[in-house]
């Protein structure tokens, strides 16, 4: 499946081996930044009809993933360009950056979720939530899963740190949904 939609996307040419992976990077991003917008539309309009100010937050960071997915482009369009008088050895380099950018992204991001988690336990709430809203939440956690595991297809592919840090990325927030859809399935049954 994932091999026959990149394909479609990415065939592989006699182009260079450079270019090939540069257009695996930049088809990961766009499709990571489409996944992300279809994502926060969503987990914005469920929170806001719950009031669940945790689903509000998921709707928000999975707005900022979409920062992570251009800085994939980037490091990949970069590490395309030809050696210069300034980088006489190329710009290869400049997919290890966004690796480590994402890395740092993905502690930052571990952090806020521990913090709103005490705040949350410290500051418990009552939220109303429907079924349907557990639904579509956890319909959102397949999508964010199936993104993580096509992003370790083509991260094997081409052997992209960066792509291997972005899958782990999608899958850190599935789990953190998965915490979000446990809390609201909590609420149903009275738990704050």
């Amino acid at each position: 499946m994932f091999q026959s939609f990149t394909d479609r996307f990415v065939p592989n040419t006699k182009e260079s081996a450079q270019i090939y992976r540069t257009r695996i990077g930049v088809l990961q991003g766009w499709v990571s930044i489409t996944v992300n917008v279809v994502l926060f539309v969503l987990k914005l309009v469920i929170g806001i009809m719950a009031g669940a100010v945790s689903v509000i937050a998921d709707a928000v960071h999975t707005l900022s993933d979409v920062i992570s997915s251009a800085i994939v482009i980037w490091g990949f369009k970069q590490a395309q360009k030809p050696a210069d008088k300034e980088h006489p050895y190329g710009h290869g380099r400049a997919e290890y950056i966004a690796t480590l950018i994402i890395a740092i992204l993905l502690c930052v991001a571990g952090i806020e979720f521990i913090e709103a988690a005490f705040k949350r336990i410290r500051n418990p709430q009552l939220i109303e939530v429907k079924w349907w809203m557990v639904i579509v939440l956890a319909a959102t956690i397949a999508l964010k899963e199936v993104t993580a595991r096509y992003a370790k297809f083509l991260s094997s592919k081409v052997a992209s740190g960066t792509l291997h840090a972005d899958a782990w990325h999608h899958r850190t927030d599935a789990i953190s949904s998965l915490l979000v859809v446990v809390a609201m399935i909590a609420g149903i049954y009275g738990y704050p």
